[in-house]
């Protein structure tokens, strides 16, 4: 239904209540009137005049969200390395590849970020969210967690980073998807627990 339909409807429910209220005699209590006006526009409605969840139809609509996106989940676990490359005489930061096409992953020492940028840096992060952390094209994982969690860090900065960058979503909107999705990944490949 659109606005001049529903205004139709809402002018046909007041000519109704005029007519009926104009041959009144005596003073009519206001609720009386909201009262019947509710019994004609339902009438209405159950008529065909209105479709059922229309009235919805002029609040901003809710987007789709995303589901677990089995593609990019595959990338993720991909590009992790198996080991941290530290252990190995490889420095950090290092730069594990490209995900979600051309997003960089990279591997820092979380403990040096909190001393030297963030105290709160926890697990990851991403340009999207904090580009004083990274650039917006870059996803920082904490090489100091164990390398089997990775993964789905990797995943949760990914979709973040994702839906702020492509759908304009908040922060806090996309943490709460991306830690929804995250925990898919944890389920479905067994890393619940960080030893």
């Amino acid at each position: 239904m659109s606005i001049n339909d529903g205004s139709a409807v809402l002018r046909t429910g007041l000519d109704t209540l005029a007519r009926k209220y104009s041959d009144a005699e005596g003073l009519i209590h206001p609720s009386e009137i909201v009262d019947d006006l509710i019994t004609v526009l339902e009438a209405n409605e159950s008529n065909g005049v209105a479709e059922e969840g229309e009235q919805r139809q002029y609040a901003a609509e809710e987007p789709k969200e995303p589901e677990f996106d089995e593609a990019l989940w595959a990338e993720c676990l991909r590009v992790c390395p198996a080991n941290n490359p530290a252990d190995h005489g490889l420095t950090l930061p290092y730069e594990c590849g490209t995900i979600d096409g051309g997003i960089h992953v990279w591997l820092v020492d979380g403990n040096r970020v909190k001393i030297d940028y963030d105290p709160d840096y926890v697990e990851g992060g991403n340009g999207e969210e904090d580009d004083g952390l990274c650039p917006k094209d870059c996803i920082v994982i904490d090489a100091c967690v164990n390398p089997s969690q990775w993964p789905a860090i990797l995943l949760h900065e990914a979709v973040e980073r994702r839906v702020m960058a492509n759908e304009g979503w908040t922060y806090d909107r996309a943490h709460t998807l991306a830690n929804k999705l995250e925990m898919t990944a944890r389920r479905r490949a067994k890393i619940l627990d960080s030893p």
